[in-house]
């Protein structure tokens, strides 16, 4: 009698990890839902990609998010490697997470997150690994209404190491008082941070021959996006 139950709780056990090896070999085979595999993100256009991010802001704007299985994503990107579709240059702001905006949960976006969205040579170091190592399709510097680096930047408050943040901030400043003057101040500090997204468009093009030769090719496109915190819709625009 006793060997009889050894043997039975061997044979669940072995029934077990059976299921358990299967389970992960599905996992690391099967494409999960909603995540771009190698494939389709290489077969993917640019346009196709700006589509894909619109379509999950409706998402979000609907209250329509996807059902995403993370224990599925994590397993297959760990067989295949990840195959994002979009660089998000974003603000810090946590009003503004592309991930969940785009719902496009992990393994669909490149975030690069940083107060004001503003473009450095580290900041661009990853747009250009984005663009030559993995083969996003779309780069998107994204913007936000109420930014408070903008507003720091429109009102003059430079302190600390935020001083040369800042200063980056500071031409879209100029040109946004400049051409609108008849604006009130929380209708101008929406224009300059719609000019501080085309100023970093701008030094993405001058800086990066990477960036510039895959959108010669058009293997990719450069767009810019402003995130109206109040409605939660993004605003793509190049």
């Amino acid at each position: 009698m006793v060997t009889l139950v050894i043997s039975l709780c061997l044979v669940i056990l072995l029934l077990a990890l059976l299921a358990l090896h299967y389970r992960k070999l599905f996992l690391r085979t099967v494409v999960p839902a909603h995540l771009f595999s190698p494939e389709q993100q290489k077969n993917l256009t640019p346009d196709q990609a700006i589509d894909a991010l619109k379509k999950g802001n409706q998402h979000f704007l609907d209250g329509d998010f996807r059902s995403f299985d993370y224990l599925h994503i994590k397993e297959y990107i760990l067989e295949h490697g990840q195959s994002p579709i979009a660089v998000i240059v974003g603000c810090m702001d946590s009003r503004s997470v592309p991930e969940i905006l785009m719902d496009k949960g992990i393994g669909n976006l490149f975030a690069i997150r940083i107060a004001g969205n503003v473009v450095d040579k580290d900041a661009l170091a990853s747009i250009e690994y984005g663009v030559k190592s993995i083969g996003v399709k779309v780069v998107v510097i994204m913007g936000h209404t109420g930014c408070g680096a903008v507003t720091a930047a429109y009102q003059g408050k430079h302190y600390g190491n935020l001083e040369q943040l800042l200063n980056k901030i500071t031409p879209a400043v100029l040109t946004a008082k400049a051409q609108n003057p008849e604006l009130e101040e929380s209708e101008l500090i929406t224009q300059v941070a719609i000019e501080n997204i085309n100023n970093q468009i701008i030094y993405i093009k001058q800086h990066s021959d990477i960036v510039k030769n895959a959108i010669e090719k058009q293997e990719i496109k450069l767009i810019g996006a402003l995130h109206d915190v109040k409605t939660g819709k993004i605003d793509f625009f190049t």
